[in-house]
């Protein structure tokens, strides 16, 4: 039994509970999984799961041995990095992500990446769709939402918090209003035909039915509407960082906060990551900490 094997299958399933997903993220067939935990149970002489035909769940020994293998696991994680990155990286690596992370971050991301390592070719695919990783040969993607796409292997690399800015002129003309009910009475920049906002403060929550004259369908578009001085519009903090701090923004209803995504780095399958895909899953949380201010 491969034992480093048999725990990442372990930590699959027990993160997902379920033999299939876990086959999938880590490109093997489900009676495959299902043996490799049988192979684990019967090696460390405890039962780690209780099945039944409809769910999958950890026992209390379970429970404990998941700790002793995440810490397993990320020693040996930590040794492969240091080795990967011993070596220059080179050849192509295709990587694909939305198109708002492309351009508020990851393309420059990307250069500063590709000068640290000149014999690497990146090609980056930017769509408002999701691109299916293996029919597009894909080594990485990035995306933003509550959770990562199904099938596929995935790390969580930073957070991405929503943020409602105005142009120092659009407020100059329309004071900046002190409570939600009160962005009734302004020009709002909505992101699509129906856009809601959820604030909320305290335990209480307000939601805002944009009801807007201006209606754009990439947060870049938003932000340079913003920019312009057209309206108050909701955008992630990837984005607005530098305008903020360079005065062009200002930041309003400080004190009310808007639901927070994940970043996540998805990969098509756990095996086999290529080392200029993992370099670049830490080069680009790296990137996330250093423009959000995460620590």
């Amino acid at each position: 039994m491969d034992q480093i094997n048999a725990l990442r299958t372990f930590r699959h399933v027990a993160a997902t509970l379920s033999f299939t997903r876990a086959a999938e993220r880590l490109g093997t067939s489900r009676a495959a999984a299902t043996r490799t935990i049988r192979e684990l149970e019967d090696a460390i002489g405890v039962r780690l799961f209780n099945r039944t035909t409809r769910s999958v769940t950890l026992t209390a020994e379970g429970e404990r041995v998941l700790r002793e293998a995440e810490q397993a696991l990320a020693a040996t994680d930590a040794i492969f990095s240091r080795r990967r990155h011993d070596a220059p990286l080179s050849g192509t690596l295709r990587v694909a992500a939305s198109l708002a992370i492309s351009e508020f971050m990851l393309a420059r991301r990307l250069e500063e990446f590709q000068d640290l390592h000149p014999s690497l070719r990146i090609e980056l695919i930017a769509s408002a769709a999701l691109v299916p990783l293996v029919e597009s040969r894909i080594d990485i993607g990035f995306e933003v939402g509550l959770v990562p796409r199904p099938g596929a292997a995935v790390r969580a690399i930073g957070k991405c918090r929503s943020l409602l800015c105005a142009s120092p002129g659009y407020l100059g003309r329309h004071p900046a209003p002190e409570t939600p009910e009160a962005l009734a009475g302004h020009e709002l920049i909505a992101l699509g035909e129906r856009d809601r906002w959820t604030l909320a403060r305290a335990g209480e929550t307000k939601r805002i039915d944009v009801d807007s004259m201006l209606a754009l369908t990439s947060a870049q578009l938003a932000l340079a509407a913003a920019l312009r001085g057209r309206g108050i519009a909701c955008l992630p903090d990837l984005a607005v960082t530098g305008p903020l701090k360079q005065g062009e923004l200002v930041h309003v209803l400080p004190g009310w906060t808007l639901p927070v995504l994940e970043v996540w780095a998805v990969f098509p399958t756990e095996r086999l990551i290529s080392p200029a895909a993992a370099a670049l899953c830490e080069f680009v949380e790296a990137g996330i900490a250093e423009k959000t201010g995460a620590a």
